[in-house]
């Protein structure tokens, strides 16, 4: 089935837009990507200093303190842990979303080829129109100048 260029135009217009919202989709999974890259640095920022040798020195041993401490490293771990898997559950969204950009713009571009060929076509048709519409009315002069030199 062959569309209208006029259809085609549309087609490519509203493809566009699509390209266009997963562009968007795009950057802002990139974008949530980086914040969670940036929370998971932080944390375990403050987990390297949490246990730093500083927090620990001094001549007498506060276990109260030394607990309270092991029990803010295991909390650290558990959640360094799962900011880690958000950092790559966002990073395999970012991919989807790539992946869906990448198709949408082949689409797009699919049907702006199409158009182009289809323009193509419709021209080189109006041109043999044309041409065979100039070879008619040469056609016809002759026909006449030819009959005109007979009866003259």
């Amino acid at each position: 089935m062959t569309l209208s260029p006029v259809r085609l135009r549309r087609l490519v217009k509203h493809r566009k837009r699509l390209e266009q919202v997963e562009e968007r989709s795009l950057t802002e999974a990139l974008a949530l990507g980086r914040a969670r890259q940036a929370v998971l640095d932080l944390s375990i920022q403050q987990r390297v200093l949490a246990l730093s040798p500083g927090n620990f020195a001094g001549p007498e041993v506060d276990l109260a303190a030394r607990m309270s401490g092991r029990r803010y490293i295991e909390r650290a771990d558990r959640l360094i842990t799962a900011q880690r898997s958000a950092v790559e559950h966002s990073g395999r969204e970012a991919d989807e979303a790539r992946d869906r950009l990448l198709q949408r713009r082949r689409d797009r571009r699919a049907l702006e080829a199409l158009l182009d060929r289809e323009l193509k076509e419709q021209s080189l048709r109006r041109e043999r129109r044309e041409a065979i519409h100039l070879d008619e009315v040469g056609a016809s002069i002759w026909h006449r100048s030819a009959a005109q030199k007979k009866g003259a």
